[in-house]
């Protein structure tokens, strides 16, 4: 009995580690953001509003509103972002997809982007993708949720 006592008080110490040292990555990260400056070039009747937008060394995340004040209905367009340091040299485009948005609808968005010293974001609806983009894809904050946890866990059970 004395054996599954000290089991048990060992498993508590690291379940309260563990949830202690996630809390405390987390306040890390978080305090390492800082904002970015943003620019909306916007046509008429487009509404962009971002509601936040920050950046640390290597990474970013840009979130907001896009509202269509157009009177028709905006179909099979994107959302342009080109990402710059604050330096004004080019580290990337992203773009998102808005498939279909009828007149006076609001669609939300949240892009995420890896590029190193982000610092400038320019944001603006075009027709097309182009094709000399340097990455395509979307980066979204819940591919880093509890897979990634797992994989650490496995790795860390691995023997060298």
């Amino acid at each position: 009995m004395d054996r599954m006592k000290t089991f048990g008080i060992y498993l508590l110490i690291v379940v309260v580690f563990f949830i202690f040292s996630n809390i405390m990555i987390n306040i890390a990260l978080k305090s390492t953001y800082k904002p970015m400056d943003i620019y909306l070039e916007t046509q008429k009747g487009e509404d962009i509003s971002i509601e936040g937008s920050k950046a640390t060394y290597v990474n970013g995340i840009v979130q907001g509103k896009l509202k269509n004040n157009t009177g028709i209905d905006i179909t099979d367009k994107y959302i342009k972002m080109d990402i710059y340091t604050a330096r004004d040299n080019i580290l990337g485009t992203k773009y998102i997809h808005i498939p279909n948005l009828k007149a006076g609808q609001e669609q939300d968005f949240k892009m995420g982007f890896k590029f190193t010293n982000a610092g400038i974001c320019k944001i603006s609806i075009v027709d097309t993708v182009e094709s000399d983009t340097t990455d395509v894809t979307l980066f979204t904050s819940e591919e880093l949720g509890w897979w990634a946890i797992m994989k650490l866990i496995v790795l860390m059970l691995i023997p060298v």
